[in-house]
C-alpha cells in the first residue's frame, strides 16, 4: 500500500496542498494511493495525530510518500532517530518527492530478482533521508534563531509590538467572512 502524508506548521497554511502533487507522482511511477494522511502540526513535535495514525496503520511493506522530507520532519537528534525506529517497525520504506533516489523504492520489488538492487537502494535511501532529516532540522534551527535576531533588534528600537492579535475566527483564509468577522472578535484570540 502507498500513503501519503502532508504536513503545515501552522492553521494558517494549506496542509492538503501537496495531495494533487503526491496523487500525480504515484500515478505517474503506476502506483495507487490507498490511505491519505493530512494535519497542521509543528514538525518538530513527534506526537501529531495524523503521523502516529498512519504508523498505526502501516503495514510491512507498506510506502510512505511525501512532498518532502521536511514535511514528515525537523525533529532533534534524540527525536528524529525515535521516529526512524517507529517507521522502520511500521516496515515502511519512505518515498520523498524531493529525494529521486528513494522515487524506485514507490514499486514493489522485481520478482525472481536477487534482490541486490532493492537492497542497495534501500539502504542508500536511508542513508540520504539521514541527510535530508539533519538539514530540516538544522533549517528549522537557523530560522528560530533569525527570528529572534530580528526581534532583538525591533525590541532595541523599541518599536516591537509582538504578534499581531487576530481572532481565531479569522484565521486562515477559509474561515473568512467578506467584509469582517461575524462575531466582532468575541471569540477570542
Amino acid at each position: 500500500m502507498r500513503r501519503t502524508y502532508s504536513r503545515a506548521s501552522t492553521d494558517d497554511q494549506d496542509a492538503t496542498r501537496a495531495r494533487e502533487t503526491l496523487r500525480t507522482f504515484a500515478g505517474e511511477h503506476g502506483a495507487r494511493i490507498a490511505a491519505t494522511y493530512v494535519e497542521n502540526a509543528s514538525g518538530t513535535l513527534l506526537n501529531r495525530r495524523e503521523l502516529l495514525r498512519l504508523l498505526a496503520d502501516a503495514e510491512r511493506g507498506d510506502v510512505l510518500l511525501v512532498e518532502a522530507v521536511d514535511r514528515s520532519s525537523r525533529l532533534d537528534r534524540a527525536t528524529w532517530d525515535q521516529l526512524r525506529d517507529r517507521i522502520a517497525q511500521a516496515g515502511l520504506q519512505v518515498v520523498s518527492l524531493d529525494l529521486p533516489l528513494t522515487h524506485a523504492l514507490i514499486r514493489p520489488a522485481t520478482v525472481g530478482g536477487d534482490g541486490l538492487q532493492e537492497w542497495m537502494t534501500r539502504a542508500l535511501s536511508q542513508m540520504f533521508l539521514e541527510f535530508m532529516g539533519a538539514f530540516a532540522r538544522k533549517d528549522s534551527e537557523t530560522r528560530r534563531a533569525r527570528a529572534a535576531q530580528g526581534i532583538a533588534k525591533v525590541k532595541a528600537a523599541r518599536v516591537y509590538k509582538g504578534r499581531p492579535r487576530v481572532s481565531s475566527c479569522m484565521r486562515g483564509s477559509a474561515n473568512a467572512w467578506p467584509g469582517g468577522c461575524r462575531c466582532g472578535g468575541r471569540r477570542g484570540y
